[in-house]
């Protein structure tokens, strides 16, 4: 009884401001009258008892829409409090490094996986520069940029976002990730063939033991090459060869420019019988019968240029690359027999 006395329950319910909801809360009120007023003809008892029973439903909507208004302000207001607290959560919490500074590129607030990266150090206050000068150059470097970046950081590797609108930094490590991206690459499929190209011309003049120190000698060589590059080797012919390698080892000998052909060329030119190698390699995709193809093709090419080169392709590269070729330029061959 005391809450039915209170000024704040007469008021009006929220949803009643609503226009549309009052238009009809109008008509049905007029509509109730209508019917007292038809029962009060009728009968006198009768319009009494449609006149209470009107003022109890009236009252009884009140109570209860009220109760329902209440109850969905405090969820909401509940759930609002749950958002907001999960928010904050989530920036303590969350992996990801959260960097804010001020329009002076000063830190004014770090997460704390973000302040993991930079150790002890206080960085508070500090301008950015000072705290850390590599990562104040990358983030200055990608201001204008919406997208998220990879970058190298700490011998780490992060996907960073700046939000230059409202100067906020978002780093997320994925060295985890970029490691196991790494190993996959390094460990994709390589074959090459290897041919000396002037074995015929050179060998026509030379006895039988010269003949099989040279062929030993050359076998060694690329026995060697081919065990400090962790490949595979296979003699074909006499000079013909078959390799199998991974990516990494590939990385390695575009690294040192194959020296292994100037190697061979400068020891047989001393014995006065000069030969020269001629590669071709190929790498990407899975499908092997076409790697086999494509290292066909290197080395056609190779040869076709002359010789005494190494041409690398790989199935989606456009061009091929292309080592050594620092002999006089002639077609010994232009396909491998």
């Amino acid at each position: 009884m005391k809450r039915l006395l209170e000024k704040e329950f007469w008021q009006i319910p929220e949803f009643l401001r609503n226009k549309h909801l009052r238009i009809i809360a109008v008509f049905l009120l007029i509509l109730s009258l209508v019917c007292a007023t038809l029962a009060f003809i009728v009968n006198a008892w009768l319009g009494i008892i449609v006149f209470l029973l009107i003022l109890l439903t009236i009252g009884l909507s009140f109570i209860t829409l009220k109760q329902v208004m209440q109850d969905t302000t405090h969820y909401i207001s509940d759930l609002s409090y749950k958002i907001k607290r999960s928010e904050q959560e989530a920036l303590l919490k969350m992996p990801i490094g959260i960097l804010m500074l001020n329009d002076s590129a000063e830190v004014v607030w770090v997460n704390p996986t973000m302040q993991k990266l930079f150790g002890q150090e206080e960085i508070l206050g500090k301008k950015l520069t000072e705290a850390d000068e590599e990562l104040a150059k990358v983030i200055n470097d990608n201001m204008s940029n919406k997208d998220s970046v990879e970058i190298k950081w700490q011998d780490k590797r992060f996907n960073m976002l700046v939000q230059s609108d409202i100067n906020v930094v978002y780093l997320l490590d994925i060295t985890h990730y970029a490691e196991i991206q790494k190993q996959y690459d390094d460990s994709r499929l390589v074959i090459g063939q290897i041919f000396i190209d002037n074995y015929d011309e050179v060998t026509q003049s030379m006895n039988d033991t010269n003949i099989s120190n040279l062929s030993n000698y050359i076998t060694n060589e690329l026995s060697s090459w081919a065990s400090q590059m962790g490949m595979f080797l296979k003699m074909i012919d006499e000079d013909h060869y078959f390799v199998l390698a991974y990516t990494k080892s590939l990385t390695q000998m575009e690294k040192e420019k194959f020296k292994l052909l100037d190697r061979i060329r400068e020891r047989t030119s001393k014995q006065n019988f000069p030969v020269t190698l001629s590669i071709g390699l190929a790498y990407g995709g899975t499908d092997l019968a076409k790697l086999s193809r494509l290292s066909q093709s290197n080395l056609d090419l190779a040869l076709g240029r002359g010789g005494d080169q190494v041409v690398v392709r790989g199935v989606d590269d456009s061009q091929a690359r292309f080592y050594g070729g620092k002999t006089n330029p002639m077609e010994k061959r232009t396909r491998v027999r």
